[in-house]
């Protein structure tokens, strides 16, 4: 009976977390990296040969994509972007019940529910796990390498930290760059261990966990490479491979870090805010401070785990939506489950009170943005704007645009021009070169024609549409709904979209 008590309360919480995610999946691509997901994923599956996805390549999630795509054309349900978003459903729900067994091995059975309740509706958790995207995998196999290693150090079975390394070379081969930000809260746990009757790390030397270091992370390098060796041996993709994946490390760390303070740190706490609530957010804060006088190792593990990833995404540049931020939820909730279970095993009025305040902070968060989910599940602003374009403009038209090029490729069907698109101001060659381009599409009497989007994308100082008004003329041909994905899920961005001609002044 025992036995099956510890079965149906993970499986209930898996299953709820599932149908949720089910009921709200998006009804098309959110974004440009989930529609780019879909066709590198059935280019995968097609050509046999492992597509490149862009920057570092997330190998894995391109394959584990290809899985899910492979699997809807079995049941006759094929559509490859909603093959993706399931398989963002699928891992979410997974999320959600790993969750549950890394909370329980650090704290208890009541705070592993309490943290697996409170991941599953965590609007940034939720939203990302509508869609598909390399986020969500990637959250899995560090919550099952997380909960592996715990499994380890409690057991001291070699088995488990095999397959804890296993999983996080998994981790690595989903998103590359996101390793580095982990790699200090798994180091630190490798070498320190938790607080626990029986741990196969603390007795040993220093010698011993240095050795025993290093074969952890070496085990978890020789499952990431592989995935990349079909990348480097294409000769079509090595080149751009190797370019972007340079880029990625360039842009994403020294040439687009603003410091340790900056004034973008303050909308990286607001985005936890909004998706743990100011109450939840503070319940947080008070479990660090109980975890710090009672279990202080693991109190450390969670901190860094949060501290590293908060302080390097919440200080860049570009301008970073919430998603980035997925990976440090699970240790904050982790911290508030533990003073939540603390609270509730208190006397009838506290006990009372933690569950009503619990209850709130549950609902709150699931109202204020279910209607967000609901609308990207019943519409796909971004396919249907693509259509409307196609409507207005000739066969044979070029668009203008920037990122959300390959909408307009995909399901448009033409062609494309892209622009400059630098951050801050782009170089005047760039502007003379793209101007030489566009002018002689003109000439050759080829209708170009121009988003709103496009036009003020990446132009914080308004030079590149400036410079447009001033060159050419731009005639409305419409208005159509779009949505802008730049500033994340919880923060939607709907509004009327033109589309403009452009013709010699």
């Amino acid at each position: 009976m025992n036995k099956i008590k510890l079965l149906l309360i993970p499986l209930a919480i898996f299953l709820f977390s599932f149908f949720l995610r089910l009921s709200l999946i998006s009804k098309g691509p959110y974004d440009v990296d989930c529609l780019d997901l879909a066709l590198r994923a059935e280019e995968t599956l097609s050509t046999h040969r492992l597509s490149y996805l862009h920057g570092a390549g997330y190998p894995l999630t391109v394959i584990l994509g290809a899985i899910f795509v492979s699997v809807a054309k079995f049941f006759h349900t094929y559509n490859a972007v909603i093959a993706v978003n399931f398989m963002s459903v699928t891992f979410g729900s997974l999320c959600v019940l790993v969750q549950y067994q890394l909370t329980k091995k650090l704290l208890d059975e009541t705070a592993a529910i309490f943290s697996s309740l409170m991941l599953s509706i965590s609007p940034i958790f939720l939203g990302v796990s509508l869609y598909g995207t390399s986020q969500v995998p990637f959250l899995f196999f560090l919550l099952l390498g997380v909960s592996f290693l715990l499994t380890y150090l409690k057991t001291g079975l070699k088995r488990h930290l095999i397959a804890s390394a296993i999983s996080l070379g998994l981790m690595t081969a989903t998103r590359e760059q996101d390793m580095t930000l982990i790699f200090w809260a798994i180091s630190y746990l490798i070498f320190v261990g938790v607080e626990t009757k029986k741990s196969a790390v603390i007795p040993l030397s220093k010698k011993k966990r240095l050795i025993l270091f290093l074969i952890f992370w070496f085990i978890t390098l020789l499952v990431t490479l592989p995935f990349h060796i079909p990348l480097l041996m294409d000769k079509e993709i090595r080149a751009p491979y190797l370019h972007e994946f340079y880029l990625e490390i360039k842009e994403g760390s020294w040439g687009n870090f603003m410091g340790i303070l900056s004034p973008k740190l303050p909308k990286a706490f607001g985005y936890l805010i909004e998706s743990l609530t100011i109450g939840g957010f503070i319940f947080s804060l008070l479990g660090f401070i109980v975890l710090g006088k009672k279990k202080y190792k693991i109190s450390v593990f969670l901190i860094l785990w949060i501290i590293v990833p908060l302080f390097f995404y919440g200080n860049l540049y570009t301008n970073v939506s919430a998603r980035y931020f997925l990976m440090i939820l699970p240790p904050f909730i982790i911290a508030q489950a533990c003073i939540l279970s603390q609270l509730v095993k208190s006397k009838h009025l506290l006990k009372f009170l933690t569950l009503v305040s619990f209850l709130i902070i549950f609902f709150i968060l699931y109202s204020r943005f279910y209607s967000i989910f609901k609308f990207r599940h019943d519409h796909a602003l971004l396919p249907e704007f693509a259509q409307w374009v196609a409507k207005n403009t000739e066969p044979h038209a070029k668009i203008i645009t920037a990122d959300e090029r390959i909408f307009i490729e995909y399901y448009g069907h033409r062609s494309t021009v892209g622009r400059p698109t630098w951050l801050f101001i782009t170089p005047p060659q760039e502007i003379e070169k793209f101007k030489g381009n566009i002018d002689e599409i003109i000439a050759s009497n080829i209708p170009v024609y121009i988003t709103a989007s496009s036009l003020y994308a990446y132009d914080y100082h308004f030079h590149f549409s400036d410079f447009v008004k001033k060159n050419y003329r731009l005639d409305l041909v419409g208005k159509h709904g779009y949505e802008e994905w730049h500033a994340g899920v919880i923060t939607p961005q709907i509004f009327y979209c033109s589309l403009y001609k452009i013709t010699k002044k």
